[in-house]
């Protein structure tokens, strides 16, 4: 006859972000309710008679006191190094304390495994979707105009008609998309550099000026919105750059895939954020 207390293999699981996400998503209540099924309260995770009490936080752990058939069982919540580029999550019995029954093992695996395909979306993390790819145009026509403001997107195309006259003028194929960066200066002002792919290298002028790329590597993701979209994604590319480890060289940029002149509504806007990593 089986003992009713038979234990199982902890719940674990791999997930496809690093350390500090995971964590993150383990700890911040509003991540938490994400992918949690039930209520998340500040210290009570809750799920029909699942009940599971934060007790303290410390060192990639989150212990738990938790409530499952009349009986109480100190737990951790850990998370810990995985393979390149993952994380590893287990659910355990805090050391020296009563073994967890086979049954709320299982059920403990049910919410990691929530918790590994909700992070295997990087749209869940970052806001919207990033990826790892390649460059592709290794030859840009640019041209900058400082602005005492923010530019505007008619500012933006004034640019971009200029570059495309210039382009045609010099009879060279454009090869993709609309490219835009914008930075600050010292002085408070913005400069907003725009810029065309082309197939091949045309002579400079004191207005348009060739801009070289390596065929490396790069994170992109395409946002939809208008501007504060666009803003907050980039900054969210920098996270994810940042959580990587990767160093760049070269500038984020903005590729305008849609025409914002001839679409007016921003919420139709969508944008591919590009940034050349190594």
């Amino acid at each position: 006859m089986q003992c009713a207390n038979k234990q199982s293999q902890p719940a674990t699981v791999a997930v496809a972000t690093v350390e500090a996400e995971a964590f993150k998503h383990i700890t911040e209540a509003a991540l938490v309710q994400k992918w949690w099924p039930g209520k998340v309260l500040a210290t009570l995770l809750t799920d029909n008679d699942f009940e599971a009490t934060i007790t303290t936080t410390f060192h990639g752990t989150r212990a738990f006191n938790v409530r499952w058939e009349d009986a109480t069982y100190n737990t951790l919540l850990m998370v810990l190094p995985g393979a390149k580029d993952s994380t590893i999550v287990k659910w355990i019995a805090a050391p020296n304390t009563t073994p967890l029954p086979a049954a709320l093992n299982a059920e403990l695996q049910v919410y990691l495994n929530r918790l590994q395909q909700f992070l295997s979306n990087s749209a869940n993390i970052y806001g919207y979707a990033i990826t790892e790819g390649r460059m592709k145009d290794t030859v840009f026509i640019a041209t900058k105009k400082a602005y005492p403001y923010y530019p505007t997107t008619n500012d933006y195309y004034t640019q971009i008609a200029s570059l495309r006259a210039y382009a045609q003028q010099q009879q060279v194929p454009v090869t993709d998309s609309p490219m835009v960066h914008v930075f600050k200066d010292g002085n408070g002002q913005f400069t907003a550099m725009t810029a065309l792919p082309i197939q091949y290298l045309i002579p400079e002028t004191n207005t348009f000026f060739i801009k070289r790329m390596i065929l490396g590597k790069n994170i992109n993701g395409v946002v939809r919105g208008g501007e504060a979209s666009v803003l907050d994604g980039l900054q969210q590319l920098e996270r994810y750059k940042s959580n990587y480890n990767y160093t760049s060289p070269a500038i984020p940029y903005q590729s305008l895939i849609v025409n914002r002149l001839a679409v007016k509504d921003t919420t139709q806007w969508k944008t591919k954020l590009i940034y050349p990593v190594m």
